[in-house]
């Protein structure tokens, strides 16, 4: 037996897990946002679900626990009210969502095989509204603690 011979069924094993973990593309922009809100589910995400529609490493860009389950509801009823897709060109759209057309941070890519989430192309833009959001709440906490000292200095410590 050839060496080549005995390292097919390796060969097979080593397709099937890549494939197992490859991103799934969808047939539309439509099926694959779709696909996406029913990986963040009603109560909970699948993080399976959301592993095979954004991509294996999606938990490397949005870490566990960044988002609040409020945010998600909150997209989830946008979607629910509003949702059309954004034509960049030929080959990329985005979700935008709600009257006020949110858009989603991560865009559709038309390849070969489908439309799928481009995570890497979006991950500036989620880093940006991150530190975005975190500047607003350090705005607010200032602001919070200058009412206190207005509040305070008033009286007569004395």
């Amino acid at each position: 037996m050839t060496v080549s011979v005995r390292c097919l069924p390796l060969a097979c094993l080593v397709l099937l897990a890549a494939s197992a973990h490859a991103q799934q593309s969808f047939p539309t922009p439509e099926a694959a946002a779709e696909a996406f809100v029913a990986a963040l589910g009603t109560k909970s995400a699948d993080e399976a679900r959301l592993a095979a529609v954004l991509g294996p490493e999606w938990d490397q860009v949005i870490p566990h626990g960044s988002v609040d389950r409020e945010d998600v509801d909150a997209f989830l009823a946008r979607y629910r009210e509003k949702r059309v897709f954004q034509k960049t060109d030929a080959t990329h759209q985005s979700l935008a969502v709600g009257r006020d057309a949110w858009t989603l941070p991560v865009p559709l890519v038309k390849n070969a095989n489908g439309w799928t989430f481009d995570l890497k192309a979006g991950e500036p833009e989620i880093r940006a509204r991150r530190i975005g959001r975190n500047e607003r709440e350090a705005d607010q906490a200032l602001l919070a603690y200058h009412d206190a000292q207005l509040d305070y200095a008033p009286a007569d410590r004395n």
